[in-house]
């Protein structure tokens, strides 16, 4: 009888609080560096904003309350996608996927389903402003397409040097990927990762949450014993 995989163990990969979408991008590129993950799992970056950058988020670490959202702009999580094309008739579809979330009090990785019940509150209770959308992207594609020198973190009108942020950036040079650098692409990070406009191709699916969880739910083509 087939067991459930378990997932990764989280790495010891660099984090700087408040740069949610760098420390997704150096623990996807942990995972695809890896011999077996790949093997296993398929492995996706997910932005998690809307179209008025208000998002309520439960369960973070920054909140006050477990009980209390926090509003984020955006936020940005990595999961892993069983790639087993055989579970038996008993296997958990739970496990299948896996939620990476660097910032919240659930454990990590995160069952989807323990994830979404617990991040997302009913959005029939909340206003429509703070419901959420995810752009869900192969992280090979993000990877290879992402770019960000950290501007959406500077104080408005600063004109000091060194620049001010808002929020301490991280030590290491800002982040670009091959494509990004052979395009000559130094910053797409709000208008082609956080946006939540319909698009194709390299920059992933837009969601909304129902469907995330039907897309969670998905396994590849299933025979039973």
């Amino acid at each position: 009888m087939d067991r459930d995989i378990q997932p990764p163990l989280l790495p010891n990969v660099l984090y700087t609080p408040y740069y949610c979408e760098e420390n997704i991008f150096l623990l996807a590129e942990h995972f695809l560096r890896q011999d077996l993950v790949p093997l296993t799992w398929d492995v996706y970056v997910v932005f998690i904003s809307n179209h008025t950058q208000t998002v309520a988020v439960w369960n973070q670490r920054v909140s006050p309350s477990p009980e209390l959202p926090i509003v984020w702009d955006y936020h940005v999580v990595l999961v892993l996608k069983s790639r087993r094309t055989k579970i038996s008739s008993s296997a958990n579809l739970d496990g299948q996927t896996w939620v990476y979330d660097l910032d919240t009090l659930l454990n990590v990785p995160c069952s989807w389903k323990e994830y979404t019940d617990k991040t997302f509150l009913d959005e029939d209770s909340i206003l429509p402003r703070y419901h959420s959308l995810f752009r869900v992207i192969p992280a090979k594609g993000f990877l290879d397409h992402f770019a960000s020198d950290r501007s959406h973190m500077l104080k408005t009108n600063s004109s000091e040097v060194p620049p001010c942020y808002h929020h301490c950036p991280p030590a290491y040079p800002a982040l670009r990927g091959p494509k990004a650098v052979e395009g000559g692409v130094v910053n797409n990070l709000m208008s082609h990762f956080v946006s939540m406009a319909p698009s194709l191709g390299v920059y992933g699916t837009v969601m909304n949450l129902d469907e995330f969880v039907r897309w969670c739910l998905e396994t590849p083509l299933i025979t039973f014993d």
